[in-house]
């Protein structure tokens, strides 16, 4: 599938652990939060424009020598329809193994 994008990724949250540096975590696990919102995209024909996504996950272990256990999941813009939301799953980069849910959603 084809996508465009003009998109923002911020990583927030504990910025300075060795996880962000690609080291092995100085304490056993690492934690992340990332945000992206997309100001202009698309992928395929589906429209992307304004839409938000946040993606929360733990893992233990090495990361950066893929040595890991861990979990991850997105919660996805209430304002995408179905989909946005399976485009937004979809997106290179986004780990499809994640659970997603829309904002608002408990699952």
């Amino acid at each position: 599938s084809t996508w465009g994008r003009d998109l923002d990724g911020y990583p927030v949250g504990r910025l300075l652990s060795a996880c962000t540096f690609a080291q092995p975590p100085d304490n056993g696990f690492c934690e992340s939060v990332l945000f992206w919102h997309i100001q202009r995209g698309q992928y395929g024909d589906v429209d992307l424009d304004g839409l938000s996504f946040l993606r929360v996950g733990r893992w233990e272990g090495d990361l950066w020598a893929g040595k890991v256990t861990g979990s991850a999941g997105l919660f996805i813009d209430e304002r995408a329809d179905e989909r946005q939301a399976e485009a937004l799953v979809a997106l290179p980069g986004v780990d499809q193994s994640v659970t997603a849910a829309r904002a608002g959603e408990r699952r």
